[in-house]
């Protein structure tokens, strides 16, 4: 898999959401959009994954879909893989889809870097989590799983705008880098039409730099080609 042409390269927030999100959800059909695909690391990681999953990729940067279709041709899976370059707050789906999942920007700059694509695939102001929410309910089925990574800074701000969109919370992970770190990162599942009813977790990355803990390992181990 290449992310050369990307703005923002793969990294650990999606990996780990590619592998943690829609545990359980067995071998029935399952339509995915994943919003601001990039390379389209996390769609090739729940391809990988599920048998039965068919999943939409949209990305708002031509380099980025045109390499993330690539990505999905060369792919053991391509016929279950597809690419739309397109802002995410002008999708509008022809038919509701069971999940959407999505690493969105979520950094809240004021100056840019000088690379206006960094700055779309980064910053938090070209998807803001009330227009996430917004496009998880107008595309998702009743009963439809949303799941995301966001700062742990950001705990309560979701947490509203999710009771307020009509979300439940089915699954809820903090992430810390070690054991002693502060929480740096939240992985989040919520339900469509749904009341609270959810499983807590904590995953610790490292034991020691360089040294990974047995459970993170599990967790995404048979992404990596050596970890």
């Amino acid at each position: 898999m290449r992310h050369d042409r990307c703005a923002m390269k793969v990294g650990t927030d999606g990996v780990l959401l590619g592998a943690w999100a829609f545990t359980g959800i067995g071998e029935e059909s399952f339509h995915v959009l994943d919003v601001g695909s990039g390379s389209g690391v996390i769609a090739l990681q729940l391809a990988q994954r599920f048998d039965r999953v068919q999943l939409l990729g949209l990305e708002i940067d031509p380099a980025a879909a045109e390499q993330a279709q690539e990505n999905f041709e060369n792919s053991p899976w391509s016929n279950r893989l597809s690419m739309l370059q397109q802002d995410a707050q002008d999708f509008v789906p022809e038919a509701g889809f069971d999940a959407l999942v999505t690493n969105p920007p979520f950094y809240q700059e004021n100056v840019s870097s000088g690379d206006p694509s960094r700055d779309q695939a980064r910053q938090l102001s070209s998807l803001p989590f009330e227009a996430l929410f917004g496009l998880a309910d107008r595309s998702l089925k009743d009963g439809g799983r949303l799941a995301l990574v966001s700062p742990a800074c950001e705990e309560e701000w979701i947490r509203s705008l999710a009771r307020k969109a009509g979300f439940g919370l089915r699954r809820f992970c903090r992430v810390r880098g070690h054991s002693t770190a502060r929480v740096k990162r939240l992985l989040w599942e919520f339900v469509k039409a749904s009341e609270d009813a959810f499983e807590e977790e904590e995953l610790t990355l490292e034991v020691s730099r360089g040294e990974y803990t047995e459970e993170y390992r599990a967790l995404v181990a048979s992404f990596y080609l050596k970890m």
